[in-house]
C-alpha cells in the first residue's frame, strides 16, 4: 500500500494509466528516454490521446530535455484529468570518472594504436550502440554512403566505425537488423573502396571492453 511504480522509456507509456485504475494508493513515476515530439507530429497517431493520456496518470514525468517536457505539457492540456507533472531530468554519465579513465596510459595508446591501423584518418564517424531497430544504425549507413557519394570527402581520407553490442539475437526483428546493417556494410566498402585496403566501414558487433570503448571515445 503507497507503494512506488518507477516505468520506463515509450514502449511503456500506457502502463500508468493501467497501473493508476488497478491501485490508485501507488505513486507512479515516469521516465522517457527519447524525444518527446510537438503536439502537431504527435497528432498524426490515431491513438496519441491514449497514449498521452497514459503517461498523463503519472505523478510526475521526466524527459531529459526542457523541450520534450514542454512537448508534453502542452499535449497534456488536450487530455482532460491528467495531473502529471512533466520535469526535465537530463541523463548523462559520471564525466569526470570517465575524463580519468580516458587519460590512463593504455587508454590513450590505444586510441594511438587504433587510428594508426586505421591509416590516421583525417576523420572518424563514431557509432556506438546496442543493435536495436530504434538506434538508426541503417539509416546511419546510408547518410555516410550518400556523403561519400557526393565526392566531398573519400574513403582514404574519412572512416566510419560502428561498434554494435549484440541484443535480443533470438527475436526475429532483430535478425533482420543484423542482416540489414551486414549487407549494407558489405555494399558500401565495396563501392567505395581505399588505396591501403582498409574498409571505408568497420563494423564491430560485439561487446566491447571498457579500455577498447574509451580509446574508441
Amino acid at each position: 500500500p503507497g507503494g512506488i511504480v518507477w516505468v520506463h522509456d515509450y514502449q511503456m507509456m500506457l502502463v500508468p494509466s493501467r497501473v493508476r485504475a488497478l491501485r490508485p494508493d501507488v505513486r507512479i513515476g515516469y521516465f522517457h528516454h527519447i524525444p518527446f515530439c510537438s503536439r502537431d507530429t504527435l497528432q498524426a497517431l490515431p491513438e496519441w490521446s491514449d497514449i498521452v493520456a497514459g503517461v498523463g496518470q503519472s505523478d510526475i514525468a521526466g524527459f531529459q530535455r526542457d523541450q520534450d517536457s514542454e512537448n508534453f505539457r502542452d499535449a497534456l492540456q488536450s487530455v482532460p484529468g491528467s495531473p502529471a507533472k512533466a520535469v526535465t531530468y537530463p541523463i548523462s554519465i559520471d564525466f569526470d570518472a570517465v575524463s580519468r579513465s580516458a587519460a590512463q596510459p593504455a587508454v590513450v595508446e590505444r586510441a594511438t594504436q587504433l587510428r594508426a591501423e586505421w591509416g590516421n584518418p583525417n576523420t572518424v564517424f563514431l557509432g556506438v550502440d546496442r543493435i536495436d531497430y530504434t538506434k538508426g544504425i541503417p539509416e546511419r549507413l546510408e547518410a555516410f554512403e550518400y556523403l561519400l557519394g557526393t565526392g566531398r570527402v573519400s574513403s582514404d581520407e574519412t572512416l566510419m566505425l560502428q561498434a554494435g553490442s549484440p541484443s535480443r539475437e533470438n527475436v526475429v526483428a532483430y535478425q533482420d537488423l543484423r542482416e540489414r546493417v551486414d549487407k549494407d556494410v558489405r555494399r558500401i566498402n565495396l563501392k567505395y573502396p581505399t588505396e591501403s585496403g582498409r574498409d571505408a566501414v568497420l563494423y564491430r558487433a560485439e561487446n566491447l571492453e571498457r579500455t577498447e570503448m574509451l580509446a574508441l571515445f
